[in-house]
C-alpha cells in the first residue's frame, strides 16, 4: 500500500534523504588532506595516518584497502614506490604509486606494530559492535571520522590562509 500525497499526515513528513548528498561525493581538497594529516600526526595515530595516506594514493575501495598485505607494498625492508593490486569487485589489476608521505607513515606503522612478512599492511581495529570481527568498511570510515574530528582544523586553516 502506498501513501497518498493528499494525506495530511504525509504533508509534514520529511523525506529520509532530505539534506543528504546523493551520488558521487567531491574529493577532499589539498588543504583538507593537509589538515587531516596534521590532526593524525598531532594525535599520534600512526595506523590511521598510514591507512589514510594509502587510501589517498591508491584510490582503492575500502575492501581492497583493508586486505593489502605487507608483501604487496614492501620489498625486503623498503616500501616500494609502486604497487599492483587486483581489485576484489572487478578482478582487474590496479597499479598505483605510493608517495613519500605514504611510505613514511607505512614505515612508522610497521616499526610500531612489527608485522610479519606477509601480514596485513595496516592492522584494522576489531569492531566491538560486531562481536570483535574486523570491520571491512574501515577505509572509508577512517576518512569520514577523521574528517569529522578535524573539521575545526580545516576551518582554522581556511581562515589563516585567507588572512
Amino acid at each position: 500500500m502506498t501513501y497518498s500525497h493528499l494525506d495530511p499526515a504525509m504533508q509534514s513528513r520529511v523525506a529520509w534523504i532530505a539534506g543528504k548528498t546523493v551520488g558521487t561525493k567531491r574529493p577532499p581538497t589539498q588543504k583538507q588532506i593537509r589538515a587531516i594529516r596534521f590532526f593524525l600526526d598531532r594525535e599520534e595515530r600512526l595506523r590511521d595516518r598510514a591507512q589514510f595516506d594509502l587510501a589517498i594514493d591508491s584510490k582503492l575501495r575500502g575492501c581492497d584497502l583493508v586486505k593489502l598485505k605487507i608483501g604487496d607494498l614492501a620489498a625486503g625492508t623498503d616500501i616500494r614506490s609502486r604497487a599492483l593490486v587486483i581489485q576484489q569487485k572487478t578482478g582487474r589489476p590496479v597499479q598505483f604509486e605510493i608517495t613519500a608521505h605514504a611510505r613514511g607513515s607505512l614505515a612508522a606503522e610497521a616499526r610500531q606494530s612489527r608485522p610479519t612478512a606477509f601480514g596485513i599492511a595496516v592492522q584494522p581495529r576489531a569492531c566491538p559492535g560486531l562481536g570483535g570481527k574486523l570491520n571491512v568498511g574501515y577505509g572509508s570510515t577512517v576518512v569520514q571520522s577523521v574528517t569529522d574530528e578535524a573539521s575545526w582544523i580545516i576551518e582554522s586553516f581556511s581562515s589563516t590562509m585567507s588572512a
